[in-house]
């Protein structure tokens, strides 16, 4: 996939309805639109997909 890049360094993310999590060593997929997210397992072993940035209206 020529669109995925793995991302090794620590992000907090902030979702528009204030959850807060730490995401390390995920996958950055952008859509053809330039939207990025990022698909990481957290450490509890829950699949997260966050979306950047949480604040742009991405509404195409």
């Amino acid at each position: 996939m020529h669109n995925a890049v793995l991302v090794e360094n620590r992000r907090d993310y902030t979702s528009l309805f204030g959850y807060r999590i730490a995401l390390s060593f995920g996958i950055d997929i952008q859509r053809a639109d330039g939207v990025t997210a990022t698909v990481c397992k957290h450490e509890n072993g829950i699949l997260f997909i966050a979306v950047w940035p949480e604040t742009t209206h991405n509404y195409n």
